[in-house]
């Protein structure tokens, strides 16, 4: 293993662009466009599983929800705290530093794929989840924050890419230690989203905790239940879940609905 994974992330990289739904560099993507959005897999399990299969999974979300603009995957050791994070930009597939982390054993994960709404934020400090600096929680995010120009000013000192996300993780961290995590999560897609903003967050704690905030209607969150793993997967920008059945075949798939927002977590593995 590199030990640029172990100080969390890996070194960048040029990226290797695919051309599905590309559009100019700088420009925005309306969220009325049929361009997708990132993906997300959150899985906990009651055995340990190795990296490599949740990783396997993110490769057919990854083509079929047409990402492929960095990826990314935090989860918990066996041995415990603190969370580690392996991030890269480019695809998925057929990256080479996957077989720096397939291997990893753990009980819980969290992986995003990423298709950003802007093409000139592509870049490592874009590229999510993000992680805290004491390895405590892991935050990833899908869907379009756009109040994030208003407070970006406010995280000048902490930002280090041009995102909404980023800005999303930051007022995240800053509501969390007073509110707790549900409610920061609601909080930051109120404050961060505004009314016309569509945000799935998704948080794992240390602890093993996976949470939810789910308020994305271009890409709503599944509740996932397969063989012996428990967590959510976005449906690849669907509003039925037959695409998801085919890679997960055996899973019961639960499509949740979309109206405030709604908040799930899943327990702490012991």
């Amino acid at each position: 293993m590199s030990a640029a994974t172990m100080n969390h992330v890996v070194s960048e990289t040029p990226a290797r662009l695919h051309a599905q739904c590309t559009p100019e560099r700088g420009h925005v993507v309306p969220l009325e466009a049929d361009c997708g959005m990132c993906e997300l897999l959150a899985l906990s399990a009651t055995e340990p599983f190795p990296l490599g299969t949740m990783l396997h999974w993110g490769e057919v979300l990854e083509r079929e929800g047409k990402a492929g603009h960095g990826w990314g995957v935090a989860w918990l050791p066996l041995t415990g705290r603190p969370l580690r994070l392996h991030k890269r930009l480019g695809r998925l597939h057929g990256d080479p530093s996957v077989h720096d982390v397939a291997g990893e054993s753990t009980r819980v994960a969290l992986l995003h794929l990423r298709l950003p709404s802007d093409m000139g934020t592509v870049g490592m400090a874009d590229t999510q989840p993000f992680l805290s600096a004491d390895g405590g929680m892991a935050f990833a995010h899908n869907g379009f924050l756009p109040l994030h120009q208003h407070l970006r000013p406010r995280y000048a000192g902490e930002l280090e890419g041009s995102a909404d996300s980023e800005v999303g993780w930051r007022h995240f961290g800053a509501l969390a230690p007073d509110l707790g995590v549900a409610p920061a999560l609601r909080r930051t897609c109120d404050e961060v989203g505004g009314p016309d903003g569509r945000a799935n967050l998704i948080v794992l704690e240390s602890t093993g905790r996976l949470h939810a905030h789910c308020a994305n209607d271009r890409n709503r969150v599944c509740v996932l239940r397969q063989d012996g793993f428990t967590g959510f997967v976005t449906a690849l920008h669907q509003d039925e879940t037959a695409a998801l059945q085919a890679l997960f075949p055996r899973a019961t798939l639960k499509l949740l609905q979309i109206g405030s927002g709604e908040m799930l977590y899943f327990p702490v593995v012991d």
